[in-house]
């Protein structure tokens, strides 16, 4: 039992920090409500979830065979950023595009996770923490808590967004959207940074 509380609250921790997921989530429930955001929340949720349990399969290994894997998926990942972050900078409405289509948005969600660093670290700790193999059941309980506990984390922030929208003007809403635009080109820019000279 003090296992299955260690991994919620790891889970926790893990899914519900702020991070650029988070970001985008927040977003996209500013601009668009929680409803029209769920097909990003669970394209992130189930991103994640395919992620931890293709690390659980061996993954990972991949990159001691391939050192330089790390570095070019934070590359990926940094433009990526870049590019979403600068549409929310220079949005001029309420309705940021890539949260309003169903498909573009869950493979967006799908995309993020695959492509942030944040995601990749939380799936090698709970793997190497929490021992877990592809022929122990734990891993499989551990997806279940895994997927329940980031989506709603995922979706709070989602909600969090559609919290605020209702006390702001729509320009502040603009506003408020560039800003965490500029919040997501900071994170870009560091995890670019990091990965060309290696801090």
């Amino acid at each position: 039992m003090a296992l299955y509380f260690t991994m919620i609250l790891y889970t926790l921790s893990m899914s519900a920090s702020p991070g650029p997921v988070n970001i985008v989530a927040l977003s996209c429930g500013l601009s668009v409500g929680v409803r029209k955001s769920l097909a990003f929340v669970s394209g992130a949720t189930l991103g994640f979830i395919l992620l931890l349990f293709t690390v659980a399969k061996g993954l990972a290994s991949l990159f001691s065979i391939m050192p330089a894997l790390p570095f070019f998926i934070t590359i990926l990942a940094s433009l990526l950023l870049i590019a979403l972050s600068l549409s929310m900078i220079k949005t001029r409405d309420i309705g940021l595009i890539f949260c309003q289509g169903k498909g573009s948005s869950f493979y967006l969600g799908v995309a993020m996770q695959w492509l942030n660093p944040k995601a990749w670290l939380a799936s090698g700790v709970a793997v190497t923490s929490f021992q877990l193999t592809l022929d122990s059941s734990l891993l499989y309980i551990f997806l279940i808590i895994y997927f329940v506990v980031c989506f709603f984390s995922i979706l709070a922030w989602s909600y969090l967004g559609s919290r605020f929208a209702k006390y702001l003007t729509e320009h502040r809403v603009v506003l408020l959207t560039k800003f965490l635009g500029f919040a997501l080109f900071i994170i870009a820019f560091y995890l670019l940074y990091s990965a060309v000279t290696g801090y």
